[in-house]
């Protein structure tokens, strides 16, 4: 599927040759800007162009300008295109519950561990800046939705960035726990089990939606796959530590960081 900016800039394209302006500089001239900016709006791997120039291409070429709006939003959101759907339901569910067999959850990660592993992606500059800024906001669930996050032991164990930093995030999972905003489990060493990849499940009502993040986030309420992985978290449930023992796992890994990043410095 298409990205919503190449969306926006193939409809934009489609709109000025079919409303008679063969080339960018005539739509320029009518628009009584430089060529330059028409260009760009019509080439995905620039910014969209500013709401000005689209609400004037929308009257000029006599198209409604609110679905080109909605595509620019999309486009500065920081969510990728095909995180779209679950992000929608995980921002009405009632019920969170996500396996982490990788990495933490990113409903529950610190700015730095998240910033340090988008960067690891290949991300930088302002898409960083968007992608970090998406994440962050998808956690003002907490408090408001009921959330269980398992992750595995390795991910409290894996040094993603430095010793503060991971100490830092363990901490605020001890937080989250001890305010009730979340349960927390932690599959001890041994157990081996969710070894196929994470996954996030947003529950409202009788409707149920899964995220899959294997390669790419694939997101489905396909009741086959929704049961599968209903079934799934309720088998590595059952194999994690009781909420307290696994807080109290997360609260020494935290300590263990700190030790590490005092004999370093």
């Amino acid at each position: 599927m298409a990205t919503s900016r190449k969306q926006l800039a193939d409809q934009l394209k489609e709109a000025r040759v079919k409303a008679g302006f063969s080339t960018q500089a005539a739509l320029a001239r009518e628009l009584k800007i430089v060529r330059p900016v028409i260009s760009k709006a019509e080439n995905h791997q620039y910014p969209p162009p500013s709401v000005e120039v689209v609400t004037a291409w929308a009257k000029t070429t006599r198209k409604p300008v609110d679905p080109w709006l909605d595509l620019m939003e999309r486009c500065k959101s920081g969510t990728p295109d095909w995180f779209m759907p679950y992000a929608t339901a995980e921002a009405a569910a009632t019920s969170l519950r996500f396996w982490g067999p990788l990495l933490v959850p990113g409903v529950i990660q610190t700015e730095a561990y998240a910033t340090e592993l988008l960067t690891i992606e290949g991300n930088s500059g302002n898409r960083l800046s968007e992608l970090v800024t998406a994440r962050m906001d998808r956690q003002v669930v907490i408090g408001r939705t009921r959330i269980v996050a398992v992750v595995d032991y390795t991910v409290l164990q894996r040094d993603l960035g430095s010793p503060a930093l991971m100490a830092e995030q363990c901490d605020r999972l001890v937080k989250l726990a001890d305010d009730n905003a979340i349960r927390i489990h932690v599959v001890p060493r041994g157990a081996n089990i969710g070894l196929y990849g994470a996954f996030g499940i947003a529950s409202r009502d009788s409707r149920v939606t899964v995220n899959l993040t294997s390669i790419r986030d694939v997101t489905s309420t396909d009741p086959e796959l929704v049961e599968e992985c209903l079934s799934a978290f309720d088998d590595i449930l059952a194999a994690a530590l009781p909420r307290r023992d696994s807080v109290d796992y997360i609260r020494t890994q935290a300590d263990q960081w700190r030790d590490q990043g005092h004999e370093l410095a």
